[in-house]
């Protein structure tokens, strides 16, 4: 998809951070872009934004994309206004921190409601219309967590990982149909996700995981920047390890490695951790 002038594009989670970035991204390449986020003064704003540079082909729209009856809604709504969707960016996501048997039940159902089922939804809204016009592309924005286990954000891990086995399929399946599909995995970036997050763990972890992505994140212009790019050349698959691809290395040599390191590098705060987890790792939460 070379050229994205008179395009339609839908971009999930696109009130802040990466979502909001892509939003103007493609709008800035000539699409129609129509930014969707739950938090509707945020999508309003983005709306506003987008108009005050001169982006009039931005529209915001509140809307909880874990909802299928609200995700069909806004798809038939778009139909019916543009006809189509040429692309579909499945960005909304969330992080849920803490202890594997802390982790509240609802918190686990949060995450997988927001960065598994608003996948789906959108997936299965949009695609059908990619599949019979022939055409289309659909970005699925995973994480550097997909494909590396991280020690206390397994549900973050694992609800990534699953929109990476989710994008490959997906891949193989449509592209015999005229549809793209990428996966974006990248380290971590700018975003409000630390201050969105739901973080049971003790505030020495938050703290250090607080300023390793003040130190080490990406802008998430510049993330968007190769997103777009990706689409327009047609890549399956953006990886974007940043501080993490000593760990990407390691895991790709070996996994057995991989976990031997990892455990002996970060045992001790894990049993400093797990001593202090009822008080700490929010067990009254449950």
């Amino acid at each position: 998809m070379r050229d994205l002038k008179g395009k339609v594009v839908v971009v999930t989670g696109a009130g802040s951070g990466l979502g909001r970035c892509l939003a103007l991204e493609f709008a800035g390449h000539g699409a129609k872009v129509h930014g969707v986020d739950i938090d509707g003064a945020r999508a309003d704003a983005l709306q506003r934004e987008a108009r005050a540079s001169g982006l009039l082909s931005v529209s915001g729209h509140q809307v909880d994309c874990s909802d299928v009856v609200a995700v069909e809604a806004l798809a038939a709504g778009i139909m019916d206004e543009d006809g189509r969707v040429d692309v579909l960016v499945n960005n909304a996501g969330v992080c849920v921190g803490g202890l594997v048997q802390d982790i509240p039940l609802k918190d686990w159902q949060w995450i997988t409601d927001v960065n598994w089922w608003a996948a789906v939804n959108g997936i299965r809204a949009f695609l059908p219309g990619m599949i019979q016009r022939g055409e289309g592309h659909v970005v699925n924005v995973a994480s550097m967590a997909g494909v590396l286990g991280l020690p206390g954000v397994a549900p973050y891990c694992a609800t990534k990982a699953a929109v990476v086995a989710l994008s490959e399929s997906m891949a193989i399946e449509v592209a015999s149909a005229g549809v793209g599909v990428t996966v974006v995995c990248p380290g971590s970036i700018r975003t409000r996700v630390i201050e969105d997050a739901r973080l049971a763990m003790p505030a020495a972890w938050k703290n250090r995981l607080a300023g390793l992505m003040d130190r080490w994140s990406r802008s998430p212009e510049r993330v968007a920047a190769r997103v777009v790019r990706a689409v327009r050349s047609g890549r399956s698959v953006l990886r974007l390890p940043g501080e993490l691809w000593p760990l990407w290395i390691l895991r790709r040599l070996s996994t057995r490695v991989y976990i031997g390191v990892l455990s002996r590098a970060f045992g001790p705060s894990m049993r400093t951790w797990r001593a202090k987890s009822p008080e700490s790792a929010g067990k009254d939460a449950k």
